[in-house]
């Protein structure tokens, strides 16, 4: 995970009661983002392909995982587009559906080009903790 420090803040007052949850949507990224601890949402940029759109995370939708490690999945979420040639997408990142707090980000080993040959897009989300000892 790629989570910046005010987002590791805002999950541990969540945990705690301190603070509401926020649910989280999943937004596709064009340009390449480094990692670091004061990334912002701002720092990527949103696709123009025809048909993008966030998809909120419903809380209902995720999937327990008992075990080492415990965790959560999230069904696979697939974004399309009718546009030809597409679009070269370099990661996603989670953010909060209200304020828009960068929460997590990923990039992808190399870009993905979504078009109307070369869809759907499948993103898998995956929340784990190891176990601690």
């Amino acid at each position: 995970m790629n989570m910046p420090d005010a987002a590791e803040m805002t999950a541990y007052k969540a945990a705690l009661g301190i603070e509401a949850a926020e649910p989280l949507k999943l937004r596709l990224c064009t340009n390449v983002v480094t990692p670091s601890e004061s990334r912002e949402t701002a720092d990527f940029t949103i696709p123009t392909y025809t048909g993008y759109a966030d998809v909120s995370l419903v809380g209902s939708s995720y999937v327990e995982s008992p075990g080492d490690p415990t965790g959560l999945t999230y069904p696979p979420i697939q974004f399309t587009t009718t546009d030809d040639p597409g679009q070269a997408v370099t990661g996603w990142l989670l953010i909060r559906q209200t304020s828009e707090e960068l929460y997590d980000f990923e990039m992808f080993p190399s870009p993905i080009t979504v078009s109307a040959a070369n869809t759907p897009l499948v993103i898998n989300l995956p929340f784990t903790m190891p176990e601690q000892s």
